[in-house]
């Protein structure tokens, strides 16, 4: 797996999961704490400075959500190894050194493909097959195999 695989398995979740990311997350807490802070009674003189306070630390922890969950995404999954992704009439196989795993096509949920991937979407987990694996026609009976039994999703 190399960078940009890594990048597209983070598009992935951001158009599966909206806005319910833990950077995200850490973000619309530190607005609603500002916006808390404009709105403080002026009978209560520490609140503000409170509220100021924990917004700071929730955009901190936006931040650096945000390059964890980046950097878990690039070195974490596959560690280097090639892997092999096969699509046919009765689902996908992804091999690698030491593993073999065969999903059927009612395990996926659905589908999302972005200029150089498709996302399969299996519950919590996603499987990647990267475009750039195909050769020739072989990307478009992929494309044709996948948009048969899944509903696929743009995403760019």
């Amino acid at each position: 797996m190399d960078d940009r695989d890594a990048k597209a398995l983070l598009k992935v979740m951001r158009a599966q999961y909206g806005f319910f990311t833990q950077p995200r997350m850490f973000l619309y807490c530190a607005m609603s704490a500002v916006l808390a802070a404009i709105l403080c009674m002026e009978g209560y003189p520490g609140f503000p400075t409170l509220f100021i306070a924990l917004a700071l630390v929730f955009y901190g922890l936006a931040f650096f959500a945000g390059i964890r969950s980046g950097r878990m995404m690039q070195t974490s999954f596959s560690h280097g190894q090639e892997r092999e992704v096969e699509v046919n009439g009765q689902g996908v196989t992804v091999s690698e050194p030491g593993m073999r795993v065969e999903y059927a096509w009612a395990r996926f949920a659905r589908a999302y493909e972005t200029r150089e991937h498709f996302a399969l979407i299996s519950g919590p987990g996603a499987v990647l097959v990267p475009k750039r694996s195909f050769q020739g026609n072989d990307l478009e009976r992929a494309r044709d195999e996948i948009t048969a039994h899944i509903t696929v999703r743009p995403i760019r």
